[in-house]
């Protein structure tokens, strides 16, 4: 796993809870910037993406664990990993 690559779920979470970002969702402009963003492979549609999903248990197991290795590199408290989770999926459908 890439040092930092679970920092990402972290960042999401942070994003959705600001109001510039919740009126950015849906635009031309996010659907565009998804597309610059995501590898070509990717899903673009998250609420299909296994990388937000997590459905196989044993993945969601694993990034719980590494994600928790990382609570230096967060200002504060560490958010709990399934905090995160749980924030996606509560934005998924719009995502």
């Amino acid at each position: 796993m890439p040092e930092n690559f679970l920092r990402h779920y972290y960042d999401v979470h942070q994003l959705l809870a600001t109001p510039e970002v919740q009126a950015f969702i849906g635009t031309p402009a996010y659907e565009e910037r998804k597309r610059i963003r995501f590898r070509q492979d990717d899903n673009l549609k998250i609420s299909e993406n296994e990388a937000f999903l997590l459905r196989d248990a044993r993945t969601r197991a694993l990034y719980a664990v590494e994600y928790q290795k990382t609570s230096g590199i967060y200002y504060g408290r560490q958010i709990p990993f399934e905090d995160i989770l749980r924030r996606i999926k509560e934005n998924m459908a719009r995502l």
